[in-house]
């Protein structure tokens, strides 16, 4: 008993949780420009190489192999900016469309299709925080896209 005691004790010292340590909200990234006009965002990540264009056509390079795939909502010539982040490994789109609407993706990079898609009137460089990524004052969940809280 007593040696199950000085586990549980040594369990909570060294957690974050004894040190009153919160996670940090993790920011997406900009995907690079390339081309004039924009042309395609390009970036890399864990999960390979992506190249998009401006009308959502984009291209995956994963262990020498090309993937194509398409992000829905866009039109011609209608990127306007891209922001991305690797998590569980997926891909977290978030772009804002010329028009003036913006989209919020959850991107299967095997399957190399969205897992959910949910369109969003904020703008801004979205975070990741716990279960909920937050764009401005607006979160969604992380899980299947649905706004939890809009202001």
């Amino acid at each position: 008993m007593t040696k199950f005691l000085a586990v549980c004790l040594g369990v909570m010292l060294v957690s974050p949780a004894a040190f009153g340590v919160v996670p940090e909200p993790e920011s997406f990234a900009l995907a690079e420009r390339v081309g004039t006009p924009v042309g395609f965002f390009v970036f890399e990540t864990s999960v390979g190489k992506f190249v998009i264009r401006r009308d959502g056509m984009g291209e995956i390079s994963q262990r020498g192999r090309r993937h194509v795939f398409y992000l829905k909502g866009a039109g011609k010539d209608s990127f306007d900016r891209l922001y991305f982040l690797v998590h569980e490994g997926d891909l977290l789109l978030f772009y804002e469309l010329r028009d003036g609407s913006a989209y919020l993706v959850r991107f299967d990079p095997v399957k190399r299709k969205p897992r959910w898609m949910t369109q969003v009137t904020a703008r801004g460089v979205p975070a990741l925080d716990g279960a909920a990524i937050i764009i401005e004052a607006t979160e969604i969940s992380k899980v299947d896209g649905h706004i939890l809280r809009q202001d």
